[in-house]
């Protein structure tokens, strides 16, 4: 499926940045850099609720008739031409899509996930379990369980069918998941597919960058 089409045929993207109360020199950095993508705009949602932060910036998206989000936390690094390279991947028909980001801490593990689940038992106990996906191919675009969204890219309608399927917000967290893989594991239930692009590179600044090079080197 490809973006709807815009005044000038261009997909249009809403950058969406969910913040707490303080945003990295070496992000703005980054985002100051960006390289326009068909016609793009820029919104922030400060929120100590993140899942509320992303419903709220998925409504603006609605409201403002754009075909995709691009969503980047306020603490990553990345190339000039991250939204370029999600965005020719999503026109692949592709509904979900994320660079290859990682975890701030030592040993570091890569937050795109090879399963998600998560279950309601007969005694009611709510349960989530999540296996990283660390073998993950490189230089690759590959199908995933799940992802965080620190540098991802989704489509609007697809958020929009999830909102309708579930009760409240599709972001507001499971037990024993976390406000992304939620979301995650909701969209598969609709029989979305999910994917990473190892290609895009992603670091987490932190007292250093936690990037794929660090990774490597632990191995």
């Amino acid at each position: 499926m490809n973006a709807k089409s815009t005044s000038t045929g261009k997909p249009k993207t809403l950058i969406a940045i969910p913040a707490m109360d303080t945003v990295k020199t070496e992000f703005m950095t980054c985002l100051m850099a960006l390289k326009q993508a068909g016609e793009m705009s820029l919104t922030v949602a400060q929120n100590s609720l993140v899942y509320n932060a992303r419903s709220d910036l998925t409504l603006k998206a609605v409201k403002g008739n754009y075909d995709y989000i691009l969503w980047l936390d306020s603490d990553m690094s990345f190339a000039p031409d991250l939204a370029q390279k999600l965005l020719e991947d999503a026109e692949q028909g592709l509904d979900f899509v994320t660079g290859i980001c990682f975890k701030r801490t030592i040993p570091t593990t890569p937050t795109i996930l090879k399963t998600c689940e998560w279950s309601c038992k007969p005694n009611g106990e709510k349960e989530g379990k999540v296996e990283y996906f660390e073998d993950y191919p490189a230089d690759s675009l590959f199908e995933v369980a799940g992802a965080g969204m620190a540098a991802c890219l989704t489509k609007v309608d697809m958020l929009k069918h999830a909102a309708k399927h579930f009760v409240g917000s599709p972001f507001e967290p499971l037990p024993g998941l976390g406000e992304d893989y939620s979301l995650c594991w909701r969209l598969r239930q609709l029989g979305y597919k999910l994917y990473c692009d190892s290609r895009v590179k992603v670091g987490h600044i932190g007292s250093f960058i936690y990037d794929e090079d660090i990774y490597r080197r632990q191995e």
